[in-house]
């Protein structure tokens, strides 16, 4: 059948009932290819098929334990089938934006685990794995681009009683929503808001939570309007203004005015000479980045939070009795594809490492685990050299000099910068073949050479970016709110997704703060780049744990049209993918397999006279000497063209042959059908005829005796007239 995501989601359900085994799908390709879109059609199917019936108690799920009140009614349940799906739409206003190539990218990736009833089959819950969200975006975008969606919804969707309580102006009123654009044709950001608060109350978020969240929110977009002066009475250091903002985010946030000027405009450095912490005043343009750092770090653990509180409303109890001794997961990638912009940064190149590993997952499903396989079979195989990116996965992650151990080795040092860093990767892996330095005349780029192309990357604030040092001055502040989820999200020992996913953080308290202050980093993974390395190897580890099914999403053109296919913009996808390269090794190779038994009780019918001695292996080879021997499929030449091979535990077979023979069993079941329904006929007929028979019979015996009484009846009266003219 022609390819789809119905059935693919299918293959993948049905896969694990009958094996039992873990199912994971991959849904990759260049940004605003469709994977998001994808990956909603592919849950949406999920919940359709293996939807909980309604009286059985796992198919709801209760609202937490320490959920407020909502305005749902008490004890109110939702079906869990549901909430998965709510949670992509909640996800995508906190996590999404328009881009020049996407009204709507993902600017995180996600994996979602759905976790199955192993006795049933039908869904228990769910899980949600979030990576790498592009925090920069908050605070600025390129021409023609968004900030993430709830910003704009927030704007619009508020009545005007809650956009006077809770400070929201309009969209053009922001500066974090001026440097791109504001409006995305045909959507209305009025009613996406009304969507994502209907999700969030799906997904048991109280509204106390919602209320904050919104509160959160809009105090981010007012510190963008936060500026600053010259503070005439403190040399070097600064004022905010205008008061009127200062005073409604913290009213938003729950905090002292002072403490907001004091956190905005100073920053604590630690004397480990004198053992006390010294307040230093800021300057204006310090003061511009510290606030910025401030509505990013709050945006990314807001984000980290809202994850976690889904999976909070996702999780069920697991009871081996009831549901089996382990759950079964169908994982669901929706990861980030390539990404070329006319300026790329630090993110873009996490995001296209994350895309090399995950076709290097790919090549080794497809091309080298076919050849292996083949080896491991002992058949007759001519290996084909393909592509391989291993050459550009080597120069980012490599032991020795490589972009990410350079880059964290500048990011150890106290006075680090980009600069550095780019002389020490110019030197460090000059003349490697997927790297190139570029003109030496733009001094902060380089590039290399992707799978999918070659990006140039822009090393303006990779340093810094990569660091990803939270000032402990927020930790200190903020968790002194009296707005719970501030307060919670940077609480002492809080963890944001990142951190949780291995490795040790950069210490927190302010008596620790001299190495963050400095910005050194001095535990190993604490980066954002090892972090991500970290999260990445465990996802691939998830990924080889499972049995994979691949959806390569391809983009029809690049100016957002619909029923507009460039053909060149195509067959560059498709070749960038790997997919030419996977065809034709197909096309070349075997395509079909069946083990032994399998194909033994499939095509036994074609080999009838072949002798059983009970080893499979001589039992395919002589039903496929019997097979090969048939007038039927001599001219085939199937010994000769090797179009089937006996392996070690399977056979072989091209897909033009395994049509041919699957053709002639069904030429033969057929005949068998057909001999069935001529049987039954008769045995129909037979029936039916002895019962016509037994009627007539009936019949017969019925007229006859009815004929016999008319006619005594007519001689009785012939035989009284008679009598009365005698007499």
């Amino acid at each position: 059948p022609p390819p789809h995501l119905f059935l693919m989601a299918e293959i993948a359900y049905q896969t694990m009932v009958e094996d039992g085994k873990h199912q994971s799908v991959i849904i990759s390709g260049e940004s605003g290819s469709g994977k998001t879109e994808a990956t909603k059609i592919v849950l949406r199917y999920l919940a359709k098929i293996a939807k909980n019936d309604p009286p059985q108690e796992e198919a709801k799920v209760a609202a937490p334990k320490n959920a407020k009140a909502t305005n749902s009614k008490p004890g109110h349940t939702v079906n869990i089938e549901n909430q998965i799906l709510d949670s992509n739409p909640l996800l995508e206003a906190f996590g999404n934006a328009k881009t020049v190539r996407n009204d709507n990218s993902s600017r995180f990736g996600k994996f979602i685990e759905v976790y199955f009833d192993a006795n049933k089959k039908k869904i228990h819950s769910a899980k949600i794995i979030n990576y790498l969200l592009e925090k920069v975006r908050v605070i600025t975008q390129h021409e023609g681009e968004r900030n993430y969606h709830i910003f704009y919804q927030v704007c619009a969707g508020l009545s005007p009683e809650d956009k006077e309580r809770f400070g929201v102006l309009e969209a053009e009123d922001y500066e974090y929503l001026t440097f791109g654009g504001v409006q995305i044709p045909d959507v209305d950001d009025a009613d996406e808001f009304a969507r994502t608060m209907e999700c969030m109350e799906n997904l048991q978020i109280s509204l106390e939570e919602r209320e904050e969240i919104i509160a959160l929110v809009s105090g981010i977009l007012r510190l963008g309007n936060l500026k600053f002066v010259a503070d005439d009475n403190h040399n070097d250091g600064c004022m905010v203004e205008p008061e009127e903002d200062v005073e409604m985010i913290s009213r938003l946030f729950l905090m002292e005015i002072d403490d907001l000027a004091e956190l905005l405009c100073t920053k604590s450095m630690y004397d480990s000479k004198n053992k006390v912490n010294i307040q230093m005043n800021l300057s204006v343009d310090k003061a511009m980045e510290n606030r910025d750092t401030a509505a990013k770090t709050i945006y990314s653990r807001l984000f980290d939070w809202l994850v976690r509180r889904v999976n909070q409303s996702l999780h069920v109890e697991f009871d081996k009795k009831r549901h089996g001794a382990r759950p079964l997961i169908i994982g669901i990638l929706d990861i980030f594809g390539f990404e070329f912009f006319e300026v790329n940064s630090f993110e873009q190149l996490c995001i296209n490492y994350a895309n090399e590993k995950l076709q290097q997952y790919f090549n080794a499903h497809i091309f080298k685990l076919e050849q292996a396989e083949y080896a491991k079979e002992k058949i007759k195989w001519d290996h084909i050299s393909f592509s391989d990116n291993q050459e550009t996965i080597d120069l980012m992650e490599r032991p020795g000099p490589s972009v990410f151990s350079l880059l964290e080795e500048e990011c150890i040092m106290p006075k680090g910068t980009d600069a550095n860093f780019l002389n020490k990767l110019r030197k460090g892996v000059a003349g490697h073949p997927s790297f190139n330095p570029v003109d030496k005349v733009k001094s902060s780029l380089f590039g290399i050479r992707h799978f999918a192309g070659e990006v140039h990357y822009e090393t303006a604030n990779f340093v810094e970016r990569n660091r990803d040092v939270v000032n402990p001055d927020f930790m200190e502040f903020f968790s002194k709110s009296k707005l719970k989820i501030l307060s919670t999200i940077f609480a002492k020992g809080a963890k944001s997704s990142r951190e949780e996913a291995g490795g040790k953080m950069a210490p927190q308290s302010k008596s620790d703060a001299s190495k963050e202050s400095s910005q050194i980093i001095s535990i190993k993974g604490s980066t954002l780049a090892m972090q991500f390395k970290s999260q990445l190897g465990d996802l691939m580890k998830t990924l080889s744990g499972s049995n994979p099914s691949f959806i390569r999403c391809v983009k029809p053109n690049t100016v957002k049209e619909p029923s507009v296919i460039d053909s060149h913009e195509v067959l560059k996808q498709l070749r960038y993918a790997g997919l030419l390269e996977a065809i034709r090794i197909r096309c070349s190779g075997y395509s079909v397999r069946r083990t032994h038994a399998d194909f033994i009780e499939k095509y036994k019918k074609l080999a009838p006279l072949a002798k059983r001695t009970g080893n499979t292996l001589d039992d395919c080879k002589a039903m496929l000497e019997e097979i090969a021997n048939k007038e039927t499929f001599a001219k085939y030449e199937i010994l000769a063209k090797r179009l089937i091979q006996i392996g070690q535990t399977k056979v072989f077979m091209k897909e033009e042959i395994k049509t041919i023979l699957d053709q002639n069993i069904s030429v033969i079941l057929g005949q068998y059908v057909v001999h069935i329904q001529k049987r039954w006929k008769g045995f129909l007929q037979r029936l039916h005829f002895l019962m016509m028979k037994d009627s007539a019979r009936r019949i017969r015996d019925l007229f006859f005796r009815w004929r016999l009484r008319v006619y005594s009846k007519l001689l009785a009266k012939k035989i009284r007239l008679a009598r009365k003219r005698i007499f």
